[in-house]
């Protein structure tokens, strides 16, 4: 496992580690290597160990640059959310935008609602996130009836929004922080339409915002999750984040046989205290997470 254990993402690499310690046993284990002075140097330490499937390195970057340097000797196990590295020849095992748009517009297609609008805020996430709900719209019988990029600072959302007197069943708000709030509060002092959201949502304070109450997002679910967070305090007394938990499950995937680009791509997928889990041929995951809803006392 390829991890940031040292550098300024040093806790967050330990709190993985930590977490990945979980999954072993006294009849198999893992070999971790650090990241933290070099991505490469570090699948380089792993391959000479005799590595077959690295699992990490944690971002983009680190991503390519160990692909460049593992080439076709070892699998590659990104924990990157971006579902672009599966086309460069890696497993991509964080949570996508894809992911939680998919499961968010089949909930809303199964409530019947069709024909959805979509506002993301200015920059990569949102650039990736329009993308991602452009293309699962066309996949999945969504009519995407607009499609806004909006400065969550300017007024003027609502009346954009609406302007045209096409129906619109529910708007998609693939964002988080303040552009959420501030985008929720201007939809929904114009209208009553039904709010979707992603996984963005899942580190916010939900139940202290008004203007989300009644609103669905797509996000792991707290009850698969729950376990395995009560036996990471247990024994580290603190509570994990959610890569601590992919890598968890990534690490579990392994010690269930998932060694090699076969077993990893096998047909039945693996469970996951994040979802359970399929790799696609392509590289990309299929993960089940839940839709909650956000009330006054958080989402559930």
């Amino acid at each position: 496992m390829l991890l940031p254990l040292s550098g300024p993402r040093a806790a967050l690499g330990q709190s993985m580690r930590q977490a990945a310690l979980l999954v072993q046993s006294s009849t198999s284990t893992l070999d971790f290597f650090d990241t933290g002075e070099g991505a490469a140097s570090a699948a380089n330490s792993a391959l000479a160990a005799g590595a077959g499937v690295l699992l990490g390195p944690v971002t983009t970057r680190e991503t390519i640059e160990v692909l460049d340097t593992v080439g076709a000797q070892a699998s590659v196990v990104s924990f990157s959310n971006n579902q672009d590295l599966a086309g460069g020849g890696a497993f991509v095992f964080g949570i996508t935008p894809q992911q939680s748009v998919e499961t968010i517009f089949e909930h809303a297609l199964s409530r019947g609602l069709r024909d959805i609008a979509v506002v993301v805020a200015p920059g990569e996430l949102g650039t990736t996130a329009l993308a991602a709900a452009t293309d699962i719209a066309g996949r999945t019988g969504v009519d995407l009836v607009a499609a806004l990029t909006h400065v969550p600072e300017q007024p003027g959302l609502a009346e954009r929004l609406f302007a045209e007197t096409r129906r619109i069943d529910a708007v998609l708000l693939p964002v988080g922080g303040d552009s959420l709030r501030s985008f929720a509060r201007d939809i929904r002092a114009a209208s009553e339409v039904p709010l979707l959201g992603t996984v963005q949502w899942s580190n916010e304070a939900l139940s202290t915002e008004t203007a989300l109450r009644g609103a669905v997002f797509a996000a792991p679910d707290p009850a698969a999750l729950a376990p395995f967070a009560a036996r990471y305090r247990a024994a580290y007394d603190e509570p994990p984040g959610v890569l601590a938990a992919l890598a968890y499950d990534a690490a579990a995937m392994s010690m269930a046989g998932g060694t090699s680009a076969p077993a990893i791509l096998r047909r039945n997928g693996y469970e996951g205290v994040v979802g359970d889990f399929r790799f696609r041929s392509d590289r990309t995951m299929i993960r089940s997470l839940a839709v909650l809803t956000v009330g006054a006392d958080g989402a559930a």
